[in-house]
């Protein structure tokens, strides 16, 4: 299924030589060669869902899908709409739901989120979970890319993570969650919305490169009407011995429990 969408002359114009063809699990994924990109944390995101996925699942800022997909392959059941502003990232997206045979489970929305409170008023407060892997640069800051798409996915121009939770708690049923990976540097940002809104922290966990390694993303879930204490899960280190590590290669398989 497939919401409205809008492509520009640049998203048609794009040849097939400038994409490139990835796998995931068994699923195929196909990428701008030198535009948005996903990578582990976008495996982190779409993984160790199993206590918290619910029938219907949103997730902001959809990239050329390879989330959406991932959490639709390990949960059949889930209704999962796929939300997506970017021209270019918006058409990929369309086509690896297609070519992966997930249309009927995935619904495609090309939208700015922040726009989706006056647009899609029918969406209050119909998810279980959203999921979202934020901009978390300020416009100006860090090493900018001199791709636009890579350039516009990383940085805050369109809504940052307060525009994120709020439009998440917008869209989330009673009791529903949310589940974002950030630098933990941005931590406060999540902590801080939770003070001033019904969002309450769940479970945080921090994913190290190495054992040794500080920190460098975090896994944190939120929920509506959430009264309990948070729980600090044991640390994820990604790489042992030169490989990932078991957990890690786990979740890059896709494996997961089945729902109760």
């Amino acid at each position: 299924m497939h919401g409205n969408r809008r492509r520009s002359h640049h998203a048609q114009g794009l040849r097939v030589s400038e994409r490139t063809q990835d796998t995931l699990a068994n699923l195929t994924i196909l990428q701008h060669k030198k535009g948005y990109r996903f990578g582990i944390d976008a495996v982190l995101l779409a993984t160790d869902l199993a206590e918290i996925v619910g029938p219907r699942v949103a997730e902001l800022g959809a990239g050329q899908g390879a989330v959406s997909l991932a959490i639709a392959t390990q949960f059949p059941n889930a209704e999962i709409l796929a939300i997506e502003r970017q021209d270019g990232l918006f058409e990929l997206l369309e086509e690896n739901v297609s070519t992966n045979q997930f249309a009927a489970q995935i619904t495609c929305i090309q939208a700015d989120i922040r726009a989706l409170r006056d647009t899609r008023k029918d969406l209050a407060q119909t998810m279980d979970l959203v999921v979202f892997n934020p901009p978390f640069f300020a416009p100006g800051s860090g090493r900018l890319s001199p791709n636009q798409e890579r350039r516009e996915a990383h940085q805050t121009l369109h809504g940052g993570i307060p525009e994120f939770l709020e439009v998440s708690r917008w869209l989330l049923k009673p009791r529903g969650r949310i589940k974002a990976i950030a630098p933990p540097s941005k931590l406060a940002e999540f902590f801080g919305v939770c003070a001033v809104s019904d969002l309450g922290p769940e479970s945080l966990r921090m994913v190290h490169a190495r054992a040794h390694d500080d920190a460098y993303l975090a896994e944190v879930v939120l929920r509506r009407d959430f009264q309990g204490e948070l729980v600090v899960m044991p640390a994820l280190v990604v790489h042992e011995n030169h490989e990932f590590s078991p957990e890690v290669q786990a979740r890059l398989e896709l494996q997961c429990q089945a729902q109760n």
